[in-house]
């Protein structure tokens, strides 16, 4: 997968870089790979106003892409859904 390594620089926006970084850039430093946009301890605060509005965006763009999508991509889907919600249901042994 060599050719799919910081594909991301050239199809992701400054913005949304900064974006990704500020929520999950503990979790990419755990995984030990190096930030681009934001240094830790510099992540961006997000106001719950603006918390509200990524929501807001994401559901649209969810409804957006499922009016495109092909039908039988949608039943598997649900049906890949269905298997991982049963496997969290699970107990922990």
């Amino acid at each position: 997968m060599g050719y799919n390594r910081q594909k991301f620089l050239k199809d992701l926006s400054h913005e949304d870089g900064v974006l990704i970084e500020s929520i999950a850039g503990n979790l990419l430093d755990v995984l030990g790979y190096k930030r681009v946009y934001t240094k830790k301890g510099q992540e961006r605060i997000f106001t719950e106003s603006e918390i509200r509005e990524f929501h807001r965006i994401n559901k649209k763009l969810k409804i957006d892409k499922e009016k495109h999508s092909d039908p039988d991509d949608i039943t598997r889907r649900e049906k890949q859904n269905s298997v991982l919600n049963n496997i969290g249901l699970r107990p922990i042994s």
